[in-house]
């Protein structure tokens, strides 16, 4: 039998095929080998596309060049995180954390974008809800369309807004 059987072993990422049913990668394992049609497992509700050059675990399968791979990551990932936390993370800086003390979410470079029937807000603050009604905070109409009460044409204050 082959020494390399059966083995797990390092490799880095070549090629990557996101298209079809399953991802499918090209990786360099050993010296001068190369795998092709490598199956790369994920888990369920997370799915990633890891950049060329990142670094993960293959299964060697026996004597042939059957492989399945594990995992990959960058050196950008976050580090440091606590105990029992999670981050979800791309390559650009992108990072969604959850962690003892607070989730956080991070999108330096680009617009955050958040599609939902309803959007609301809650904590020490009350209640934001935004949805095709308008603006609301803590039930008052705080959007485009509110109206206020007490107005005097010059410089002076207004009421509240309406309920």
């Amino acid at each position: 039998m082959y020494p390399g059987a059966n083995l797990f072993t390092r490799a880095r990422l070549m090629e990557f095929d996101d298209a079809g049913e399953y991802q499918t990668a090209k990786f360099r394992g050993f010296a001068g080998e190369t795998f092709t049609r490598v199956h790369r497992m994920q888990a369920h509700g997370i799915s990633s596309h890891p950049p060329v050059d990142s670094v993960g675990l293959m299964l060697r399968l026996g004597e042939s060049d059957r492989a399945l791979a594990f995992g990959f990551e960058t050196s950008g990932r976050p580090r440091n995180l606590p105990s029992g936390g999670t981050a979800l993370y791309d390559q650009h800086g992108n990072v969604l954390k959850m962690v003892n003390t607070g989730v956080s979410l991070e999108a330096p470079d680009v617009p955050l974008v958040i599609k939902a029937k309803t959007l609301r807000f809650e904590g020490d603050y009350g209640v934001i809800e935004a949805s095709a009604a308008g603006i609301f905070h803590n039930g008052k109409n705080i959007g485009a369309t509110h109206t206020h009460g007490g107005i005097t044409r010059g410089g002076s204050d207004t009421d509240p807004p309406n309920g």
